[in-house]
């Protein structure tokens, strides 16, 4: 599907939204920019592309949660439930990691400047960059020479071992567990993480303002 059936499709579901809402179509505005959209109002707006992304995560969740629950420390590494599990997760941080960018661009603010922002863990890194760099590793691990000195990868490795991940273990799962604690692992908890953030970045860089 091309890029104008899915901005006429988004049209069509706001406009259906403000109708079952009751509000009047002069009450607010409707925002597509960066691929990002947005219903806003003088009180606050909905976010169109965060509820997508919420919906991706619960469908992952799905797919996710059997597997730990079932997770048998003997045999899961034989028949590949902790490799199965990663990858979940790295589809996860991959999809936050889109809508971030999208974000960043919205507020025509630097990717860095936008992963700044937010909530921090303990070690000192934010919330965000940890999905951020969580996305990378699962983009570009296998493309790695690991024998070679590569920068991204030394970011995306200190980074790692900051927040207590050690590269030899199942990275992705581990750093969601760093990123959500003490609360269990569960990918849907990423969508409230991304709106805490989004509502910082609005206060640190509110829309149209050069960051």
């Amino acid at each position: 599907m091309c890029w104008r059936h899915v901005r006429q499709r988004r049209w069509r579901s706001m406009r259906k939204a403000r109708d079952a809402a009751g509000v009047p179509h002069s009450a607010g505005r409707t925002i597509i920019a960066s691929g990002l959209v947005r219903l806003e109002f003088p009180d606050g707006w909905l976010d169109f592309d965060l509820q997508l992304v919420q919906e991706l995560l619960h469908a992952l969740n799905e797919r996710l949660l059997p597997i730990v629950q079932s997770l048998d420390p003997e045999f899961a590494d034989m028949i590949g439930d902790y490799d199965s599990a990663d990858q979940l997760v790295g589809v996860a941080f991959a999809t936050a990691q889109v809508y971030i960018g999208s974000a960043a661009r919205r507020h025509r603010v630097t990717k860095d400047k936008a992963l700044s922002v937010g909530r921090e863990h303990s070690s000192g890194a934010t919330l965000v960059q940890m999905i951020n760099h969580g996305a990378n590793f699962w983009k570009h691990a296998d493309e790695w020479d690991w024998q070679s000195p590569d920068k991204r990868r030394t970011v995306i490795v200190d980074m790692l071992e900051r927040v207590g991940v050690s590269e030899d273990d199942y990275v992705l799962s581990s750093l969601l567990a760093k990123l959500l604690e003490p609360e269990a692992i569960d990918l849907r908890r990423l969508g409230p993480l991304l709106e805490q953030w989004r509502q910082a970045l609005e206060l640190a860089y509110p829309t149209g303002s050069s960051g």
